[in-house]
């Protein structure tokens, strides 16, 4: 927990050093991935004040460029880990905020093409057209309200699926 709360000292500064500033997006991203409740929560904090600091840094060119397609990986695949679902309300913020920010310097249709494809990957039993509405409307998101709402059809997708999966074995 100490390194976390280093973590959240350190200036964002990517002028410092590129491999710096990748160190420091592996370990908060290790920390959201991490089985402990409170790691996670403190890295899904840290991630929230990291784009806060790419927006006050005006880095966001450089920030979304880098980082965005690991983060959407990393994010969508916590969001949708059953070991993670103390966090959630955390894990939405943290997912509204990249894809809302990210919009500013990524061409939307890259963004929504990378969302889709992790997607696919993560619900391969979800057809094409619901894959697609889903990211749609979480990139014409507007507020935190509209983007919780399709979060928690994402969520139920997914438990659906899982409840699926495991009754059929």
């Amino acid at each position: 927990d100490e390194y976390f709360s280093l973590l959240f000292k350190l200036d964002l500064d990517c002028n410092k050093s590129e491999e710096f500033f990748e160190i420091i997006i592996q370990s908060v991203v290790w920390g959201i991935k991490h089985p402990d409740k409170s790691i996670s929560k403190t890295s899904l904090k840290i991630l929230l004040i990291m784009f806060e600091q790419v927006k006050i840094l005006n880095i966001g060119n450089y920030f979304y460029s880098k980082f965005i397609q690991q983060l959407l990986v990393d994010l969508l695949f916590v969001i949708m880990d059953k070991l993670h679902t103390s966090n959630i309300k955390l894990q939405c913020n943290a997912f509204f905020q990249l894809v809302y920010q990210s919009k500013n310097f990524i061409n939307i249709k890259h963004l929504k093409e990378y969302i889709e494809v992790v997607l696919n990957k993560a619900l391969p039993d979800l057809n094409k057209k619901k894959i697609e509405n889903i990211t749609f409307n979480f990139i014409n998101s507007k507020t935190l309200n509209d983007f919780e709402s399709d979060f928690k059809k994402l969520i139920k997708i997914t438990d659906d699926i899982w409840q699926d999966n495991s009754s059929s074995q």
